[in-house]
């Protein structure tokens, strides 16, 4: 046999056996016989074997786009829902509270001797001894500097028990003369008590009261804390401060407030620089909230709590005391409710205004 006629059949000359066409059942046929009764293609090993892994991957690739797929929207959907630009944002808002309400007014002061003498005298002549140093501890009565007159030599005696904190004098001159020409001359201050001077500016005034307590700091001791007490209060301005506020418009006025410590500390010297925080009002067993939870509606305060279904009530409240932090209130209120805070919202308006006039819990 030949070379040609070993070479295998081609799709033209191959005969197959085909058993599924009634035409045909159990003969055998030609190419060329299969094409007259309209068999346009057949099957051998190799092309069934191209065909299935082609189905394969075409599965495998419609299975893998699905997945992907559900990925992609599983993932959009969660961004939606987390991130929806046309969502309003949550209501801000803050529970009720019971407890005491404390308004404060922060203060600056100056420490002061609660008991200071400057010695004086009006002896003519020129002072001969002075027997005290600056820092001298001297009891009343006690000879302080001798002054030379006309009578002879006469003692100037302290005023009273105390430490000398000032020294300014000196021999050979009176007394008149030195005071004259600008000096201290000689200043006794007990030291044992000291108080607190505050400069309280004139919108502060109404707030302030004899017997109020404070707290002090102070800035060159900063581990100590003191108490005090509002011991008096001026009745009229300080001239330092008047004469300041009628220069620029008449706009800065101050009125002098001494407070009493509580108790006293070795460690204090006069002219220390105090911070005191004085409470201004107080009030036991209050209902809280926060400042800015409260709005008006139809002209009266209220505040607008979110129950547990999410709705919105209006409701209203008596203002018992307000700082510029929280606000004790009387009216329909439990502790533990949600009152919304920062809305921004005025009458009948705000970002939830729509909400809030869903209706009213007012107290009655």
């Amino acid at each position: 046999m030949d070379r040609a006629s070993k070479q295998a059949p081609t799709r033209e000359t191959a005969a197959i056996n085909l058993e599924t066409t009634e035409h045909t059942a159990g003969k055998r046929v030609s190419a060329k016989e299969a094409s007259s009764l309209d068999i346009l293609e057949f099957e051998t090993p190799q092309t069934r074997s191209r065909k299935d892994g082609q189905q394969r991957r075409w599965k495998s690739f419609l299975a893998y786009g699905l997945i992907g797929l559900l990925l992609i929207g599983s993932f959009a959907g969660f961004l939606l829902y987390r991130f929806d630009p046309f969502a309003k944002p949550p209501l801000p808002t803050e529970a009720v509270t019971r407890g005491t309400f404390v308004a404060t007014l922060d203060l600056n002061g100056t420490l002061q001797p609660r008991t200071q003498e400057a010695v004086t005298t009006s002896l003519p002549g020129s002072i001969s001894e002075i027997w005290v140093a600056e820092g001298d501890m001297v009891d009343e009565e006690q000879a302080l500097f001798e002054v030379e007159t006309n009578r002879g030599h006469e003692d100037v005696t302290a005023p009273i028990s105390g430490q000398v904190v000032q020294l300014d004098l000196s021999t050979g001159k009176s007394f008149a003369e030195q005071h004259a020409t600008g000096s201290s001359g000689l200043v006794i201050a007990d030291l044992t008590f000291m108080e607190i001077m505050l400069d309280v500016n004139e919108v502060d005034m109404p707030h302030i009261e004899v017997g109020q307590k404070a707290e002090l700091s102070f800035d060159a001791l900063p581990d100590l804390t003191l108490g005090a007490t509002v011991a008096h209060i001026a009745t009229l301005p300080n001239e330092g401060a008047a004469a300041a506020g009628l220069a620029v418009g008449g706009t800065i006025v101050t009125y002098p407030v001494k407070l009493e410590l509580d108790e006293d500390d070795a460690r204090l010297k006069p002219g220390m620089s105090v911070s005191a925080r004085i409470t201004v009002n107080e009030v036991p067993d209050a209902l809280l909230v926060n400042a800015l939870a409260i709005q008006e509606l139809d002209g009266a305060p209220v505040v607008y709590v979110q129950e547990s279904a999410g709705d919105v009530v209006a409701v209203e409240v008596n203002i018992v005391a307000s700082s510029p932090a929280q606000v004790a209130v009387e009216g329909n209120l439990q502790e533990g409710e949600q009152v919304l805070v920062d809305t921004e919202a005025g009458e009948g308006g705000g970002a939830y205004g729509e909400l809030f006039a869903v209706r009213s819990r007012f107290s009655g």
